[in-house]
């Protein structure tokens, strides 16, 4: 189990109210002061959880810089009384911020009993996988988990630099050459 301090369990309890509060606001169609105190809630629960200064620097990166600053100014046009345009502006900065968290996301959900599942459905499935094979937040491709075969864990080991190059290639050549290799994952 993974131990709190006291200033993080204050931080998880400030944007849990955060979160009911903004989807409380929307839900009585955008009430300005109850998003408003979600944004509050939610932004000081976050500084709370992972300190002020890794707060800062989460959001101040420089390739983070467009992300922030509609996240941001999505809070600052909601305090000023545009409350839809504000959430439009919060969302689309959310999804810039936190892009690189959502395939780890879905794959911690995929592993849990009922919800993984569901997941698995034929409909959901595909737009899981494709949320998945997103861009992170730094413009790379996050690969698919490999299933551990043989070739999979030679070419693991060897980006590691636990393999050299030639020794990789020759796991290659003899999985093609013996399905046995494959179907067993040795």
């Amino acid at each position: 189990m993974i131990s709190l301090s006291d200033s993080q369990k204050i931080g998880m309890g400030l944007t849990g109210f955060g979160v009911f509060f903004l989807l409380f606001g929307m839900i009585l169609f955008f009430d300005k002061a109850l998003l408003a105190i979600g944004n509050i809630l939610f932004v000081s629960g976050l500084s709370f959880v992972i300190g002020l200064e890794r707060t800062f620097r989460f959001f101040f990166q420089r390739h983070k810089a467009k992300a922030t600053s509609f996240f941001l100014g999505g809070i600052f046009v909601v305090l000023t009384g545009w409350p839809i345009i504000g959430v439009i502006l919060e969302i689309y900065g959310f999804f810039l911020l936190f892009r690189g968290f959502f395939p780890v996301a879905v794959g911690f959900i995929r592993r849990i009993p009922v919800l993984g599942s569901l997941l698995s459905l034929p409909g959901i499935r595909a737009l899981v996988d494709k949320i998945e094979e997103k861009l992170d937040s730094s413009g790379n491709v996050i690969p698919k988990r490999s299933t551990g075969t043989a070739l999979n864990l030679g070419a693991r080991q060897q980006r590691r630099g636990r393999l050299p190059f030639s020794s990789c290639n020759e796991l290659q050549k003899k999985v093609v050459a013996d399905p046995i290799i494959t179907r067993t994952g040795v």
